[in-house]
C-alpha cells in the first residue's frame, strides 16, 4: 500500500490529530487507526510504530502479508448460478475494495457473513433449511480459494390461506 493510499484510507480521521501539536497519545491514536484500517484491507499482521520527529508524527509501517479472496467454487450448480453465488459470498469484503478490479480483501469474519448470505439467498427462494459450509480452503500466492458446499434441503411452498371463523359471505367474496 502506498503512502497516498494509506492517507486516503484514513481520510478525515486524522483531522483532530493534525490540528494539534504532536504528542505521544496522538501518535499512538494515528498508529492505531492505520493498523485497524490495514487489517480491514486484508493485511494479516500489520505493525505500525509511531515516531515523533520534531513537529511531526511519522508512522513507520511494516505491512506484513496481504491476503485477498481468490476463487470461490460452488459445485453442484449451473455455471451462471455458481458465478452469482460466488459474488454473493465475496460481498462482505467488496465494501472495502479501494479501486475497481481489485479482489476483495480477506478477513476471517467475512467467511461466516458470506456463508450467511448464501443461506439467506436460498431461504428467499423457499429452501428454508439451506445450509452452506466451507468444504475446503487453500492459500496460495496471497489469495485464499474456497470450495463451498450448499445443501439446499427441501423446497417449501406456502399452502392456501385459511380463514377460520370468518363469516361465510366474506369467504365467498374472497374466492
Amino acid at each position: 500500500m502506498s503512502e497516498g493510499e494509506a492517507i486516503d484510507l484514513l481520510g478525515d480521521r486524522l483531522e483532530l490529530i493534525k490540528a494539534k501539536p504532536p504528542s505521544t497519545a496522538r501518535a499512538a491514536d494515528a498508529a492505531f487507526l492505520l493498523e485497524n484500517l490495514m487489517k480491514r484491507q486484508g493485511f494479516q499482521t500489520p505493525d505500525v510504530k509511531p515516531v515523533i520527529s520534531g513537529n511531526a508524527i511519522r508512522l513507520v509501517v511494516n505491512e506484513g502479508p496481504r491476503i485477498k479472496i481468490g476463487s470461490v467454487a460452488i459445485p453442484g450448480f449451473e455455471k451462471e448460478d455458481q458465478e452469482r453465488l460466488s459474488k454473493l459470498f465475496k460481498l462482505p469484503g467488496q465494501e472495502r475494495v479501494l479501486r475497481p478490479g481489485q479482489e476483495p480483501p480477506f478477513r476471517e469474519a467475512d467467511v461466516a457473513e458470506g456463508l450467511s448470505l448464501l443461506e439467506a439467498d436460498f431461504r428467499s427462494r423457499g429452501y428454508w433449511k439451506a445450509k452452506a459450509v466451507v468444504e475446503k480452503r487453500g492459500e496460495s500466492g496471497g489469495e485464499i480459494a474456497f470450495i463451498i458446499k450448499i445443501d439446499p434441503g427441501p423446497i417449501h411452498h406456502l399452502g392456501a390461506p385459511r380463514f377460520d371463523g370468518a363469516p361465510s359471505e366474506l369467504l365467498q367474496r374472497l374466492q
